[in-house]
């Protein structure tokens, strides 16, 4: 059939040579405008193209690139944009053609194994192109995909002057989607066009995408009685039906459920690829929080019981889901922040405190409730006044003259820690000082307290008067924990002098951004530690100065270490930490977090080693988890709850501590017992790093399985729970006195205390940072910066700066890490600028961080005299003349690079000029082999000088340490004694884009058909690369035998600890070759990757150091023949492939480089 024919139109005239027309539309956009219409299955879609460019089919392509033609274009005449042409095209969901190969493809997408990872779970998603007839400067690399289009000889009758392509159906300036329903396939499944976050038509078929809501906040204060919310919803696809805004109190479980009014915002999906925002608006009256059908009937007897933190969430529904979705709202900027107001009602007796509050990290909006007696917060509100006289006669009998007021405590509802144990201090030496301890009088730890004077009711009015002349406030947590509100409008009121006791010794989590020096709302004067190494944490870390940090140690220890409380021989006590992402029941029940601690407690094998050793264990959670703990029973286990038991007086009676992040292991390791640290989790946890090295510092072995936990609890059991020497000198760095006297030094340090002195950019480090990010967000930001940069390169250059960065400023790894570490090793004494977009910690006095693309990094840039990268910098960044810039790049070659390359795929018209220019100020360029040289130089056709010395980065691969880590990190990840541990590691296709520079991953086999080729004695570590975009899922009953490392910070690390490797076109076998261990290589699709998308520089796969798998089948035996590889052929391939790895790279590269000596 000819379809030319049928549509009746004719093309002949419609395209025009790159002339006087084509220069007119250049202007205008191949993509202009895309109109998107449905009622109920009929589809019509309206498309405006540039004039010289003809639109013709529709087409649909699943994930494994099958294409289905859907519509033909038929000419509607000229644009609304001037310069465009207008196609439109009908099409019907419930066509029996249609709906039945959609229904075919949702079936086979369920049940068929070899379907794409990326797939839904329950169906399939269908790509929409256009395929479009242009000339071929428009289309650019799209040409190619033509190709893949049946019925081709059609195509052809184009005008020659038009090349062909296929362009998705999206992303065009302007985008109008409306009543986009979905139809129904058959009785249980359904098909949905819509846009996907990247602004592409997509069909869904056999399923509905995840509803999404992202809520800024546009206001959030309290006028005339009620609390008023305005915002904006965003969400993409989804077109509104209903939405509510919901309270949740994060203790009390109370919810109160707010109308929102909402509307679509004018223009806004047309000009944002058919996504859709809302205006969104909703009141309260503050009364309603004194309602008796909000309170309940028993608040009168404990007015505070009620006091919460309410998450604000908005709850909504679209037309594209009957499921609601909830958004927790966020997204707030500085300014709505500081318009936040507070204000009070009362009724019946009860006065309630309302005060919006935003999460330290990400500035989430929550509503702090706070009950009072009425007359207590009109006291408080009126500020200091002579309400009461609570005095104490100074202890040398000198007359009336007021003692001092200190207030310590914890949290309202604890006492047990540190704040307790100063207290206890206190009252015994030091009655002179008029010390109070603060606690509710219905807090269950209040019992601790019993036969010591000076217990104040949290809230009261004695706590009140007390407050107002404080001066000193010594807290475990914020010190408004102690204070009788959080309200702004108090600590105003109020100046103490606050002293930070702290609950536990930090290392592991990283808490700047809770109680860094400059994180606006926790504020102290005065922080206390445990040891050197700890303070330099604090000062490194969380920005504090040396005078304001003191090592004396935590109050409790004075009763650790003083040898009353008998230990239980084999009770195990099980301690895990909170976890912030966990606050409702059903987020907790459905969490990694329970199903792995409850895995332990009913473990047979864990049971098996309580019952052989007698022993018992005694389940612990967190105070921010307790209302989880009915959740825990197994045999052999005793569940304590929150202020049942006291903390110290488990660790002191406990044989073993198992933990995850808390730090009660620290103190449990300061007995001389054995932490076992369980952090199954730690890729999530730890996501922004640690403040120690974890292997080298922590004291007790990481594990993040269930069988090597199991392993270390029974072998901590056998040595009677003592710490291992290893271990033991670890917990020696962290502590620095084991004595008594450690409330005595917190004292004398307190009383000398004073209120630190800040800077402007300490006074106003929220506003700088807001300001940054809003400037940054400028579409003037990068321009501006580039002008400076310029300007700063006409300063003189440092000798003394040099500038590293690795992985686009995202990671800290790589060659440039080894040659840093290299110059800290030889006392380098020049001040060194790692770009990295995190916090990581750094030892060295001399080293900043900086992020990509902020002000200081372009500061730095201009400055340095040396760079060090493993990726270009920016195209924009020019080198000094006299500048040094190695560029060690990021492996050796085996894929075709660049200017290699026929065709590239995924990228831009001026990618290829942008990388030019970036490779033009490369001084030097590290090259580990011959290959690499010669590959270097055909692919980027560089001018600099060649080092070809080796890669740094390998150089921990023949490190002494090596086979210690292989020890550790095969422990850490449950890798059982015996097992074969071999790591796959894929590299990316780029014909798979997920746009944004990701790709998907799409294997033609599942991950578990790929374990069990291996074989029941293998464990498969799977590593993907790190452009992949979907992630890994391990079907059940496949844990123990695949484990997904692809967030493991350390590749090498997973080098050393495996026994084989297995990839396709990664050129990590490079690196890995050198360990003498079996690869096996496995291109599934190597016609297609060598033919169409990259090729190689050797010969692949004659010149590879192993055998080659083209099947799964294939596989066990082609490891088993790179078992007794040729020796002499495998020297031969190191030779020329990886002459120079020997450890010692890094010496070479700082010897020829960086020839500077400068010792400390």
């Amino acid at each position: 059939m000819n379809l030319l024919n049928t549509l009746g139109h004719n093309l002949h005239g419609v395209l025009s040579p790159r002339g006087e027309g084509a220069r007119r539309s250049e202007n205008v956009p191949l993509r202009a405008r895309l109109e998107y219409r449905q009622e109920g299955a009929h589809v019509f879609i309206r498309l405006e193209v540039a004039a010289d460019a003809v639109a013709r089919r529709l087409w649909a392509r699943s994930s494994r690139g099958d294409l289905h033609e859907l519509a033909v274009f038929a000419p509607a005449g000229g644009g609304v944009v001037p310069g465009t042409r207008a196609f439109e095209a009908l099409l019907s969901l419930s066509d029996t053609e249609t709906a039945g190969w959609l229904r075919a493809a949702a079936d086979h997408a369920r049940t068929d194994d070899d379907a794409a990872l990326d797939s839904p779970e329950n169906g399939e998603r269908f790509n929409l192109f256009v395929e479009v007839t242009a000339p071929a400067w428009r289309l650019g690399e799209k040409r190619q995909a033509i190709d893949d289009v049946p019925e081709a000889e059609e195509i052809a009758q184009a005008p020659q002057r038009g090349a062909r392509g296929l362009i998705a159906l999206g992303r065009f300036d302007r985008t109008i989607v409306t009543g986009a329903v979905p139809v129904p396939l058959s009785s249980e499944r359904s098909a949905l066009i819509y846009p996907t976050r990247f602004g592409n038509l997509v069909i869904a078929a056999g399923y509905l995408p995840n509803a999404y809501g992202r809520v800024h906040i546009d206001e959030a204060r309290i006028s005339e009685g009620d609390f008023v919310f305005r915002g904006r919803m965003y969400t993409r696809h989804g077109e509104l039906e209903d939405a509510v805004l919901l309270l949740e109190g994060r203790d009390t479980g109370a919810v109160l459920s707010i109308p929102l009014l909402f509307e679509a915002t004018p223009g806004f999906a047309e000009s944002h690829r058919g996504h859709h925002r809302y205006d969104l608006q909703g009141t309260f009256p503050l009364a309603d929080l004194l309602h008796e059908d909000f309170l309940g009937d028993d608040l009168a007897s404990t007015v505070t019981a009620r006091d919460d933190l309410f998450d604000v969430r908005v709850v909504s529904r679209s037309m594209q889901s009957d499921d609601e979705h909830r958004a927790r709202v966020g997204r707030s900027r500085y300014l709505v922040r500081r318009q936040a107001n507070e204000a009070t009602a009362e009724r019946d007796g009860l006065a309630v405190l309302v005060s919006p509050y935003y999460t330290f990290k990400a500035k989430k909006l929550s509503i702090r409730v706070e009950y009072y007696a009425p007359e207590v917060l009109r006291a408080m509100l009126a500020g200091p006044r002579p309400v009461g006289t609570v005095t104490e006669t100074s202890s040398d009998g000198g007359g009336s003259v007021p003692a001092p007021v200190w207030l310590i405590g914890e949290q309202s509802f604890k006492a047990q820690d540190n704040g307790l144990a100063f207290f206890r201090y206190m009252r015994t030496h030091h009655r002179e000082i008029d010390a109070y301890y603060v606690i509710d009088r219905a807090a269950p730890d209040r019992e601790n307290l019993s036969g010591l004077d000076h217990v104040v009711d949290y809230r009261s009015m004695e706590h009140l008067e007390l407050m107002f002349r404080a001066e000193r406030v010594l807290g475990t947590h914020h010190p408004e924990y102690l204070f009788p509100s959080r309200s702004r409008t108090f600590n105003r009121m109020v100046d103490p002098v606050k002293v930070f006791l702290q609950h536990g010794v930090i290392a592991i989590r990283r808490v700047d951004p809770l109680y860094g020096r400059s994180v606006e709302g926790f504020d102290t004067d005065l922080f206390l530690v445990s040891s050197e190494r700890e303070k330099q944490i604090i000062v490194d870390d969380l920005g504090y100065r040396p005078e304001e940090v003191a090592v004396t140690g935590l109050a409790r220890f004075d009763t650790l270490f003083d040898g009353r409380e008998a230990a239980r021989p084999g009770q195990v006590l099980i301690m895990p930490t909170w976890r912030e992402w966990l606050q409702n029941e059903a987020a907790f029940l459905d969490s990694e977090y329970f199903h792995r601690w409850t895995d332990l407690l009913h473990s047979d094998r864990f049971q098996q080693v309580l019952t052989d050793h007698g022993a018992e264990a005694v389940f612990h959670l967190h105070p921010n988890m307790r209302m989880f703990a009915e959740h825990f029973s197994a045999p052999h286990v005793r569940t304590v709850e929150q202020g049942e038991e006291s903390v110290q007086r488990m660790l002191k009676q406990s044989a073993v501590l198992v933990t995850d992040y808390s730090s009660v292991g620290a103190d449990f390791s300061f007995l001389g017992k054995s932490v076992v640290y369980y952090q199954f989790d730690a890729g999530r946890f730890l996501r922004d790093g640690a403040h120690i090295d974890l292997d080298s510092e922590l004291p007790g072995p990481r594990v993040a399985a269930l069988d090597p936990l199991v392993s270390r609890i029974d072998e901590a059991l056998q040595r009677g729970g003592t710490i291992s020497a290893d271990y033991a000198s670890q917990a020696d760095q962290l502590i620095a006195h084991r004595d008594s006297q450690n409330s005595e030094r917190i004292f004398d340090i307190a009383e000398r205390a004073h209120h630190r002195k800040n800077s402007m950019k300490e006074k106003y480090g929220e506003l700088l940072q807001s300001a940054s990010r809003v400037a940054r967000r400028r579409r003037q930001y990068l321009p501006v910066m580039r002008r400076l940069y310029s300007v700063f390169k006409r300063l003189p250059a440092s000798e003394d700066l040099i500038v590293f960065e690795a992985g686009l400023g995202r990671q800290m790894n790589d060659s440039p890490k080894a040659i840093y570490d290299e110059l800290l090793r030889r006392g380098d004494t020049r001040t060194k600028v790692w770009v990295y977009n995190r916090k990581p910690h750094v030892a060295d006095s001399r080293t900043r961080v900086v992020k990509k693309l902020s002000p200081e990094y372009f500061w730095y840039l201009a400055r340095a005299k040396y760079w060090v990268s493993n990726q270009n910098l920016p195209h924009y960044i020019t080198r000094r003349p006299d500048g040094v810039y190695l560029q060690t790049w990021h492996g050796t070659p085996l894929k075709r690079m660049f200017h290699d390359l026929e065709t590239v795929h995924g990228r831009d018209e001026g990618y290829k000029a942008r990388v030019t220019n970036a490779i033009a100020q490369w001084s030097h360029v590290l090259s580990p082999s011959p290959f690499a040289t010669e590959a270097f130089a055909s692919a980027f056709r560089h001018d600099a000088e060649v080092l070809e010395l080796g890669y740094p980065r390998n150089d921990s691969l023949h490190s002494d340490d090596a086979e210690g880590v292989r020890a550790r990190v095969r422990n850490r990840l449950g890798i059982p004694e015996g097992k074969r541990a071999v790591l796959y590691a894929p590299t990316f296709r780029d014909n798979l884009s997920a746009g944004r520079g990701r790709f998907w991953f799409q294997p033609p086999f599942s991950i578990e058909e790929m374990a069990e080729a291996l074989g029941e004695d293998t464990v498969l570590l799977v590593r993907l690369h790190v452009v992949i975009k979907n992630r890994l899922a391990v079907a059940e009953g496949f844990e123990d035998r695949i484990i997904d490392v692809t967030d493991h910070s350390d590749l090498n690390e997973l080098f050393v600890a495996s026994d084989a490797l297995i990839t396709d076109y990664s050129s990590l076998f490079f690196d890995y070759a050198p360990l003498g261990r079996p690869i096996a290589f496995f291109p599934y699709d190597l016609e297609e990757y060598r033919d169409q998308l990259r090729g190689f520089y050797l010969d692949y796969p004659d010149d590879l150091p192993g055998p080659v798998a083209t099947e799964l089948g294939e596989l066990a035996s082609a490891l088993r023949r790179e078992e007794a590889v040729d020796l002499a052929a495998r020297e031969a391939f190191l030779e020329w492939f990886a002459p120079h790895e020997d450890g010692h790279a890094a010496e070479r590269v700082v010897d020829s480089l960086f020839t500077r000596r400068l010792c400390r």
